[in-house]
């Protein structure tokens, strides 16, 4: 006779999940999912902010998902990158090595990559590669990998039981705020997918104002827009903080110029037309004079 026993995989787990919470944040909210059905963690994002010497934290409204796999044994070797012109275009053919990159090799049951897929890309899963015992977390975009790489190879990639997933060695989750905002940009991924559909629903509906409902509509639009909470990662995106200053200048001036950019050579105002805003505001200015 025996009582009921635990077994090696429970603590690991267990040692898996008190090192993420070790390394990410401790105001992080981290959510256990039981029983999971491919996902075992939720992570909310929360700002730490300080008032009167008050330590204060803010949820950002964003969320990431997670797979998490522990292992006493990281499988270290070698990928081959094939260099695209455009990862979402797969280079039929003759390929030609790019280079080649230093890797965490995992193998995963296709029945949960299949999950990930069906979730769509606008729910970002993160596998979280936990080596307790060196006490590492290896992560990489699921929801990516599935659309840049598993399916450009291999797009009938369910048929078979198990998949080997690939991380880039150097997608290690350090504590320090540089690795932390990777993640913070995988959550605000559903922001950024929302922005850009409203982005496109303006831009049809200014094809069929008059010049008058527009110059009423494009202020309402452009609040809109700046309301978003996607300007708060522009730091690191110029592109973004380029158009956010463009947006911002347009709002505060009613100039609907593009700066211009300052070096050797003069160069005209930018044109570049990124619609709605630009198209509305350049339209006003071409009726007005």
């Amino acid at each position: 006779m025996r009582s009921k026993r635990k077994s090696k995989s429970h603590i690991i787990e267990e040692e898996s999940l008190q090192i993420i919470n070790n390394i990410l944040p401790k105001y992080w909210t981290k959510r256990k999912y039981m029983p999971d059905y491919g996902i075992d963690l939720e992570i909310e994002i929360f700002e730490k902010t300080e008032i009167d010497g008050k330590e204060y934290y803010d949820t950002f409204g964003e969320h990431i998902f997670v797979q998490v796999k522990g292992t006493e044994s990281i499988d270290i070797g070698k990928y081959k990158v094939y260099k695209r012109s455009n990862v979402e275009k797969y280079k039929i053919g003759k390929k030609e090595v790019y280079k080649e990159i230093d890797v965490v090799k995992y193998p995963i049951e296709t029945t949960e990559l299949y999950t990930v897929e069906r979730m769509s890309n606008s729910v970002p899963v993160l596998l979280f590669i936990v080596d307790i015992i060196n006490n590492n977390i290896y992560y990489i975009c699921l929801n990516d990998y599935i659309d840049k790489v598993l399916i450009p190879g291999d797009p009938n990639f369910y048929d078979k039981n198990k998949k080997t997933i690939y991380i880039p060695l150097e997608n290690k989750i350090k504590i320090n705020e540089q690795d932390f905002f990777a993640l913070k940009f995988y959550a605000k991924r559903p922001k950024l997918y929302s922005f850009f559909n409203k982005v496109n629903y303006q831009n049809e509906e200014v094809n069929y104002l008059s010049e008058d409902e527009l110059i009423q509509i494009y202020p309402h639009f452009l609040e809109i827009l700046m309301r978003y909470d996607i300007w708060s990662i522009r730091g690191i995106w110029p592109m973004l903080n380029l158009y956010y200053k463009y947006l911002n200048n347009l709002k505060n001036t009613g100039n609907p110029k593009m700066f211009t950019s300052v070096s050797s050579k003069k160069k005209e105002d930018q044109d570049i037309t990124w619609k709605p805003t630009i198209h509305m505001a350049n339209y006003i200015l071409e009726k007005r004079h």
